[in-house]
């Protein structure tokens, strides 16, 4: 029964790889944007500004793709998958359902509307280049030269949200509100989020003693953030299906380090420009901000789930500390219980979950395989077929699938 199972998955790895190979040819998002860069160097701007806004169009139904498909795909079952009853054999099923995820999301992107329109996946630098808005910063010089001010100024500001250590842009900004006509509401994010209005009105809010309207707006930056994190991590886990050569578990593990170390680096992506800066550790310092407004507004019951909430995601934070000391202190004044209010929110234990197991990941990947200074497999590593025979059993449970297979898909969800 084991070597039927392990069999059936090699065969599921099989199908998925071999079809997930045969591609057509369509629009080269890589193609496009280079031919606007061109025209943006011989100053035919206009063709610029066409290739530029084509090429963020195709960006944005492609994002569409990968992100239904990963949220659809999230919670894979290759015993269903199969139809084959894999009770007792837990290694299995957690390298499995990588397979089934891989098999689903393959499927599902064939389905989606938007794959008809056939659009090529950038490389790594073309996807690091709309990660940090830079076709907005050709645009927004683009389109001053053919007198788009309120464009200009739009492109300016979407790109200066993520680059705002950037002197040029910074100056570019001032300029344009400089000129005649120009007011605050020409300066638009066109890539934001809806958590980055909210966290920027509920900072005013606080600042002004608005407690009420402060909770409201952190509320709803906090809600609108974590869900833009989770749509954050899905596009991470959106590349081809593992490779099979003889060291099959060192494939696997190879292919999810970059998966891991993008997901941590949702975070920083993902930060709000808040008064001229950048908000790390958004999710702690909103609960920061919420159990004062709290503590202000007298809501006890209120203010100190949010206070543990931000010491769980920065037990070192001495402020946070003394914050939940004052509140255990004065807990029994305000009919607060240890075992009821001073327990962090669902949605902290959460978050705080999957960000440990994600840097316990990484750690334990680098491990789990020997690699050079490259992150690639050396030749001597590579077993002989009868090797890969004899191990595979034991690579695939104890080495890979479990700790992979289980944390990746199954305890974090």
């Amino acid at each position: 029964m084991q070597l039927f199972v392990i069999f059936s998955l090699l065969l599921v790895c099989f199908i998925i790889q071999r079809t997930s190979s045969q591609t057509t040819p369509g629009i080269s998002i890589q193609n496009v944007i280079a031919r606007a860069v061109d025209d943006y160097k011989d100053e035919n701007y206009e063709d610029c500004i066409k290739g530029f806004e084509a090429g963020l169009v195709h960006w944005r139904m492609l994002k569409h793709i990968d992100t239904t498909c990963g949220l659809r795909c999230k919670n894979p079952n290759i015993s269903k998958e199969i139809g084959i009853n894999m009770d007792g054999f837990d290694e299995l099923i957690a390298y499995g359902n990588i397979l089934a995820q891989a098999n689903c999301i393959k499927l599902c992107k064939e389905e989606h509307p938007f794959t008809k329109s056939k659009i090529q996946r950038p490389s790594d630098d073309f996807v690091a280049d709309f990660d940090t808005r830079e076709p907005y910063n050709y645009l927004q010089f683009a389109y001053y030269k053919t007198g788009m001010i309120r464009k200009a100024c739009q492109a300016a500001h979407t790109n200066y949200q993520v680059n705002s250590d950037d002197k040029q842009m910074r100056d570019n900004i001032a300029y344009y509100k400089g000129l005649d006509g120009v007011t605050d509401d020409y300066f638009k994010d066109l890539e934001g989020n809806p958590y980055n209005e909210h966290i920027v009105d509920a900072v005013d809010f606080y600042e002004n003693k608005q407690y009420e309207e402060a909770i409201d707006s952190f509320e709803k930056a906090l809600l609108d953030y974590l869900k833009v994190h989770d749509e954050c991590k899905t596009l991470c886990y959106n590349s081809e299906p593992p490779t099979f050569f003889y060291r099959f578990p060192q494939s696997v593990v190879l292919k999810y380090i970059p998966v891991i170390e993008c997901v941590e680096n949702c975070g920083k992506k993902l930060r709000p420009l808040v008064r001229g800066d950048l908000m790390d550790n958004l999710v702690q310092k909103v609960y920061q901000y919420l159990q004062f407004s709290y503590y202000q507004l007298g809501k006890w019951g209120m203010a100190v789930p949010a206070a543990v909430s931000a010491l769980l995601l920065h037990p070192e934070d001495e402020i946070t500390q003394n914050n939940v000391k004052f509140y255990r202190d004065n807990a029994e004044e305000h009919g607060l219980k240890l075992d009821i209010h001073f327990l962090p929110r669902p949605e902290a234990v959460k978050y705080n979950f999957e960000r440990m197991t994600n840097e316990k990941l990484v750690e334990m990947m680098q491990k789990a395989v020997d690699v050079d200074d490259q992150g690639e497999v050396e030749e001597s590593e590579i077993q002989t077929e009868e090797e890969f025979g004899d191990e595979m059993m034991k690579e695939i449970t104890k080495q890979v699938t479990l700790q992979l297979g289980n944390k990746l898909r199954g305890d974090i969800g």
